[in-house]
């Protein structure tokens, strides 16, 4: 009798396992909710943090603060990406909304391996503040 073949496993690469197994963080672009700023900008940058620990993504005007807004990762409703044509997106590449019920927020990447990335680098110390 021969023993039954078990079912290939997927074998992660070492992008996926630093986005499943390292908290992230890093810097984005921001898409202002009315309209451009005092200098005519439409975007800001900001500092995005995923908290693992607390399952909340804070997203603030300075790395260290708690975050101006803090999305419940259970509560999202929506992370999507947009395509250029989006009017969300402004006629730029690499964005994607996130959307928890009233907030949204539209960020922008620099390139399409940042945002599949979501732009977030992993931490050094593993813990969340």
């Amino acid at each position: 009798m021969h023993a039954k073949e078990s079912p290939r496993l997927h074998q992660r690469t070492s992008e996926e396992t630093d986005i499943l197994n390292v908290p992230l963080e890093g810097k984005m672009q921001k898409k202002h909710q009315k309209g451009t700023d005092f200098w005519g900008n439409e975007w800001g940058q900001r500092y995005v943090r995923v908290c693992d620990d607390k399952g909340r993504m804070h997203i603030s005007k300075k790395k260290g603060k708690e975050g101006d807004i803090v999305f419940s990762m259970s509560d999202l409703s929506e992370v999507a990406p947009l395509s250029p044509t989006d009017q969300d997106s402004a006629g730029l590449l690499h964005c994607f909304r996130v959307t928890q019920a009233p907030m949204r927020v539209v960020l922008h990447c620099s390139s399409e391996r940042e945002r599949m990335r979501g732009r977030l680098r992993p931490r050094g110390d593993g813990a969340c503040k």
